[in-house]
């Protein structure tokens, strides 16, 4: 009788090539997303530097003048996450670990490409951060929802080897967080005169559309961990808002003589940035715990083939 490994050993090419060839879900992450990573990385990491470390420079430094400094940090915070991200998708070898998030910061680019549009004439046309800026955020709104529809079809949907799943509650819980997200997001972009005179701290209509970009990405990225139980592709993301949301709290230390403390927003927006960041810590601690435990449990040994 033929074994298995005989038939394997007498086909011309191995099925695992064969499979790559046809299109097979191995989840590999194609060579595009890599460098387009990779160079994104070196882009918002640039950012970051600037609006972060030295968020009252930005009319030399930067693309555009932002005031106050409340606003250059908050947008330097994201760029900071967001550079870890796209590090982690240039170092990553599985899709599903990453992959989830290409809609949301989609969904972020097309937001600060229309702003651009619209607020033209705010930018600082002679500096070549303008450049850049144009060129980032005219060609990602097309080019990385290419890329996700190219590599989403390599996810074969199943979890890890020592994968856990996300309890349904959280997946719940987290989809009515986005949902909520979204509504802030949709409101600071399509009106934003109605958040100007409310929100903790001084905006104009240029920076209440933009930051309202920066709550839309999460806010896509949560209500689609509704839709994945695989803790795996929820994990580098969860970072990366972790991340984000920690470096605002420190920003706002930074810049707390810009916000109104008797305005009971001021309140609702640390108090809930600050739960969001507790939320989120927890759920790494969690859910690696699990996961750790899951990989250490015993395997058992193969069967022989008799």
């Amino acid at each position: 009788m033929t074994t298995p490994e005989g038939n394997m050993a007498a086909s011309p090419t191995h099925p695992a090539e064969i499979g790559r060839e046809a299109g097979v879900r191995d989840d590999r992450i194609l060579p595009a997303v890599h460098w387009v990573a990779g160079l994104v990385t070196l882009v918002l990491l640039t950012a970051a530097v600037i609006l972060y470390v030295l968020p009252d420079r930005t009319t030399e430094l930067f693309a555009w003048t932002i005031h106050p400094t409340m606003s250059a940090l908050i947008m330097g915070a994201g760029y900071g996450a967001g550079a870890y991200y796209f590090a982690r998708v240039f170092l990553a070898s599985r899709w599903h670990q990453v992959g989830l998030y290409f809609p949301a910061i989609s969904t972020f680019t097309w937001v600060l490409g229309i702003s651009t549009i619209l607020y033209w004439d705010k930018f600082n046309h002679d500096h070549i951060a303008f450049y850049a800026w144009v060129v980032l955020y005219f060609a990602a709104p097309i080019l990385l929802p290419i890329l996700w529809l190219l590599n989403r079809r390599f996810d074969p949907g199943t979890p890890d080897p020592d994968d856990v799943l996300v309890p349904r509650p959280i997946r719940i819980a987290s989809g009515i967080a986005g949902v909520g997200l979204l509504g802030v997001a949709a409101l600071m972009v399509l009106i934003p005169d109605a958040v100007l005179g409310v929100w903790p701290w001084q905006l104009t209509p240029a920076t209440c559309r933009v930051i309202g970009g920066w709550l839309a990405a999460p806010g896509v990225a949560e209500v689609l961990f509704a839709f994945e139980p695989r803790w795996s592709a929820w994990r580098i993301i969860v970072q990366h808002q972790a991340i984000a949301v920690g470096l605002i709290l420190i920003a706002v230390a930074r810049a707390w003589g810009e916000f109104n403390p008797a305005n009971p927003v001021t309140w609702l927006y640390v108090g809930g940035m600050a739960g969001f960041w507790v939320a989120m810590v927890i759920l790494l601690y969690v859910m690696d715990s699990r996961r750790a435990k899951t990989a250490a449990r015993p395997r058992p040994a193969p069967t022989g083939i008799g």
